[in-house]
């Protein structure tokens, strides 16, 4: 008897780590999405291997980026420096836990979506480019 009750519990642990590897990884994928991503994004912070963090962006240290990402694939990444602004249309796509662009000047990106929530975006832009943190801003 007391060997069916250890397989019962032994079962049923296995069964609840399963579901809880299956949920987690279902939240991920749910977070990658195009309709999470819609909206606009301003940066506010990176982090690099070499410098460390740097927190100096926006309107406070003249430099805004800002990413808009629209329902059509389509979008505009946007540099604000000292004033002069600088306009960058692109068209995307989400697949795979990665954000591709296609600017219209024929440049691609590829960054890695290393988190989505509602109101942050982290990407990922390699090992030499560093880490970027974006804010939701709409």
């Amino acid at each position: 008897m007391k060997k069916l009750i250890y397989a019962l519990l032994a079962f049923s642990l296995v069964t609840f780590v399963g579901c809880k590897k299956d949920d987690d990884k279902n939240e991920e994928k749910k977070a990658t999405t195009v309709s999470n991503l819609v909206g606009s994004w301003e940066q506010y912070k990176v982090y690099d291997d070499e410098d460390g963090w740097d927190t100096e962006y926006g309107a406070a240290y003249g430099l805004q980026v800002t990413w808009t990402f629209n329902t059509n694939g389509r979008g505009t990444f946007v540099v604000i420096d000292d004033g002069i602004r600088e306009n960058y249309p692109f068209e995307y796509e989400v697949k795979s836990g990665y954000l591709y662009v296609n600017y219209d000047d024929g440049d691609t990106d590829r960054m890695k979506i290393k988190s989505l929530t509602q109101t942050e975006l982290v990407l990922d832009w390699g090992a030499d480019d560093g880490v970027y943190y974006y804010k939701r801003t709409r």
